[in-house]
């Protein structure tokens, strides 16, 4: 069925390759769903925005139509369970009943309200993959699964400015849309986690569909202003080898349970490892991996370990490194390809290895309280150039980063070592009730532990 808004329904008849115009004179519609071999719509009409409109045939062979009412506009419609799924301005309704002579046998089943839509790419899909109901709302791709409790959207995983898009194949919802970045990304979902297949800075990716396997490719997107579209390979073929060139794998934020302490991070690993050989089993071309760690949130990567396996018959590869002095609250490991041409490694596992910061090997530590105050004197009779409160801050931005200080000890006059520790305690006071309404003057006792 073709819904065209203001004008009537068209029917294209695919056998015989035929397009009947109109389907049915005067009915028109904007959002449709096929279903028991007939027509669930809403029609177009603006005395009709908050009906649905099911079609019938009657003894005749002709076409009736029936109505249901809903509490908006609907903006999209699809299936989730073996019902319609009808996705209102305002709510979600299901739609489950068999078309009889007379009537069809059931109503509209509200299942929850969202309240009122945001943005005209709300909903601009929704479909069904692994017994949940996926589509955008809001910025963000949203779930419904029934499974859980609450009846509402929730948060799936990625966002950005605008949709473009999305389809089930090979496997995986697929998800075009722009990053809040701006750029062009194409993600994917197995139901357990979310994948981003492609990324571009100057091409528009839009409207992915499924292909149904056909010339070994699964989903096919469109480039928006290009006569031209990309082809993607979701799983495996043996006799198909293509790969990528390169590719990525990166973590979340890693905190071993315990995000409250410092970590000393000891060593990282990952393993591929697979039953069976993928891809050419007779290749000789050497296709590097990367394990890199970062401690700053992506924001810059050190590689921790790398190598370069040059036949797929090894399939079982472990790829490690101790790690000295890194720490920090949290971790993230990052896996990298390079190289690839007709076989690549296939990851399976990744650890790091930590200890609690103050649990590891033996060091230094102090306990000491130091006052914090205006125009402080220095040990070699200088002026100390911060203030007291400007001293306060310092210290409480070392304590709550976990950053390395340069700490030295009172016998430092007869023994000149300058060491690294990192505040792992600290409480603030005043010397006495009168003194708690003088700014940048207090006392701080701290706990230390060399690093």
């Amino acid at each position: 069925m073709v819904l065209v808004g203001g004008a009537n329904m068209k029917r294209y008849n695919v056998g015989p390759n035929t397009v009947t115009d109109p389907w049915v004179s005067g009915e028109q519609g904007l959002v449709g769903q096929g279903y028991k071999g007939q027509l669930v719509f809403c029609p177009g009409l603006p005395q009709e925005q908050y009906v649905l409109r099911l079609s019938s045939l009657n003894a005749n062979g002709l076409i009736n139509f029936w109505v249901r009412h809903i509490d908006a506009p609907a903006v999209k419609m699809g299936m989730f369970g073996g019902k319609v799924a009808v996705a209102t301005k305002q709510s979600l309704y299901l739609f489950d009943g068999d078309w009889l002579i007379n009537d069809w046998t059931a109503t509209v089943e509200p299942i929850f309200s969202h309240g009122i839509w945001t943005a005209d790419d709300d909903f601009q899909w929704l479909l069904s993959f692994h017994g949940r109901l996926y589509t955008w709302l809001a910025g963000r791709v949203v779930v419904y699964d029934p499974g859980t409790e609450g009846q509402q959207w929730q948060e799936s995983s990625p966002t950005g400015q605008a949709t473009y898009g999305a389809a089930v194949a090979g496997g995986y919802l697929c998800v075009a849309l722009v990053s809040a970045a701006g750029l062009s990304e194409l993600w994917a979902t197995d139901g357990r986690g979310w994948f981003l297949l492609d990324q571009r800075t100057a091409e528009m990716l839009i409207w992915p569909c499924t292909t149904g396997g056909i010339g070994g490719r699964d989903l096919l997107v469109f480039k928006a202003g290009e006569g031209a579209y990309e082809l993607y390979r979701l799983f495996p073929r043996s006799t198909l080898r293509t790969y990528a060139t390169s590719g990525e794998w990166i973590t979340a934020l890693l905190d071993a349970g315990d995000p409250a302490n410092i970590k000393s991070w000891t060593e990282v690993g990952a393993l591929f490892a697979t039953p069976e050989v993928r891809g050419n089993s007779a290749s000789v071309d050497p296709v590097t991996i990367f394990l890199d760690y970062s401690i700053d949130a992506g924001a810059t990567w050190t590689q921790a370990a790398t190598l370069a396996p040059a036949t797929p018959s090894t399939r079982s590869i472990l790829l490690s490194a101790p790690l000295a002095t890194i720490t920090s609250r949290q971790l993230q490991l990052r896996v990298r390809w390079a190289s690839v041409s007709d076989w690549s490694p296939v990851l399976s596992e990744l650890w790091a290895e930590w200890v609690v910061d103050d649990t590891a090997a033996p060091r230094r530590k102090w306990e000491l309280k130091v006052t914090a105050r205006d125009k402080q004197i220095r040990r070699d009779g200088s002026l100390d150039p911060q203030s007291g409160q400007q001293q306060i801050d310092t210290l409480w931005t070392a304590w709550a980063t976990g950053n390395p200080v340069t700490f030295r000890d009172l016998d430092y006059d007869t023994n000149a070592v300058t060491r690294t520790a990192r505040i792992v305690g600290i409480a603030e006071e005043v010397a006495k009730p009168g003194d708690a309404g003088r700014w940048g003057q207090g006392a701080l006792t701290l706990t230390l532990i060399e690093v």
